[in-house]
């Protein structure tokens, strides 16, 4: 009887201490894990939040979920050739989220550049998608798609917007320039975008 007693009373030593342990992995986790963005409006249950930390400014806005497909949506819709080409739906998607949360981090210029090739920005929103454990396989079309949702990056284009070859942007990947502006997607959402060689005006406001 000493003997089950004393099995009992180390068994439920050994569960309590790995309660304990598992409650502290549980919180170093935690503090790992991406915050959500406290400010704007507030989120729904279960509605997830997409952001790297690295290089995107605070007071940016990143659309939610539900945000990032009617923003796609209002993109292709005004571009239709965008999915004309090698088009699935699921990696298009995923492409588009990701080129626009790499692109939040990166600086705006007030001309599109000429000696900087466009597809070296997809390739850096790439990266940083990689890095973050995102999406990271970002398909042409979706990168320019995002580009222009975000509705601050002017742009240059001799040919329908898209084709690598013949599209200059208005970006950096280093500290020169502007940083993105808060919530310039939100025109976009109404079906209001950039057009080519638009300069963003130094002095407007988000939507």
């Amino acid at each position: 009887m000493t003997n089950s007693t004393s099995i009992l009373e180390s068994l439920a030593a050994e569960v309590a201490a790995l309660k304990a342990q598992n409650a502290s992995l549980e919180k170093r986790l935690a503090a790992l894990e991406p915050k959500a963005i406290a400010e704007g409006k507030p989120l729904e249950p279960g509605t997830k939040v997409h952001t790297i930390p690295t290089g995107i400014p605070d007071d940016f806005e990143m659309p939610t979920d539900q945000e990032f497909a009617k923003l796609e949506k209002a993109v292709v819709k005004a571009f239709p050739h965008l999915i004309e080409r090698e088009y699935e739906p699921e990696t298009f998607s995923k492409g588009f989220k990701a080129a626009f949360v790499g692109l939040a981090a990166m600086r705006r210029l007030d001309e599109p550049q000429s000696k900087w090739y466009p597809v070296a920005y997809k390739e850096e929103c790439e990266t940083r998608a990689k890095r973050a454990g995102l999406f990271s396989d970002i398909n042409w079309y979706a990168f320019i798609a995002a580009v222009v949702a975000h509705g601050d990056v002017c742009y240059a284009t001799k040919m329908e917007l898209g084709v690598p070859q013949y599209i200059e942007l208005g970006l950096r990947k280093d500290d020169f320039g502007r940083p993105a502006r808060g919530a310039t997607w939100r025109n976009s959402l109404t079906g209001v975008f950039m057009k080519p060689g638009q300069n963003f005006p130094k002095e407007a406001k988000a939507a």
